[in-house]
């Protein structure tokens, strides 16, 4: 009997992961140099804030290529027993359960890192309630939660099929989609297929 498996490589795509059901960004690509704007769902993950009226502060830094592991935060904003205005997440008015957080002018900046010239990997954020609870949003499986910081302005993301990896039926159809950061025009997309025989 021959088996028959598809691998489908996609040149400079990054696969979603779970915790982006958490917290997204806009630009879904941020850059160091630019500002952010993070929105968290409460209803996603463990569910820790759901429903939750009070206010909700991010407890948020920056994973560099200093940072010596994930746990590693950089220029973190603010201590656990700190609540500060500039970590304080805006509740939707038409979503309670959905918060953002600017993070302006930059990334750089808003951290207090402009002047450095460390690469900022990733950004950590996590969410709580006032500092008296401590009752905390994560992703299932109770990880940090983080959102990456580009280091180009061309990124390519895959968003179908979502799941990764992605095991497909002999002889049925797949509907492949993706973003993209930029579209001028000058970029190339190529997607390869390989089939492999067993």
């Amino acid at each position: 009997m021959r088996r028959i498996s598809t691998t489908l490589l996609f040149l400079l795509g990054l696969f979603i992961t779970a915790q982006a059901q958490v917290i997204t960004t806009d630009p879904e690509f941020p850059l160091p140099g630019e500002s952010v704007t993070i929105t968290f769902d409460a209803t996603e993950g463990t569910g820790g804030l759901e429903g939750y009226t009070g206010d909700v502060y991010a407890h948020t830094g920056v994973i560099t290529d200093q940072s010596t592991s994930s746990s590693d935060w950089k220029y973190v904003v603010a201590e656990w027993d700190e609540n500060i205005p500039k970590a304080k997440m805006e509740r939707d008015a038409d979503n309670p359960n959905l918060y953002t957080l600017e993070i302006t002018p930059s990334i750089r900046e808003y951290y207090g890192c402009a002047l450095r010239d460390e690469t900022i990997e990733t950004n950590g954020v996590c969410v709580s309630k006032q500092l008296t609870d401590h009752e905390k949003a994560k992703p299932t499986g109770g990880e940090d939660i983080f959102a990456e910081v580009y280091q180009n302005e061309f990124n390519v993301s895959i968003t179908a099929p979502s799941d990764d990896p992605a095991f497909i039926s002999q002889d049925s159809t797949i509907t492949i989609e993706g973003t993209a950061s930029t579209n001028t025009g000058n970029e190339q997309l190529t997607l390869y297929i390989r089939q492999i025989s067993r």
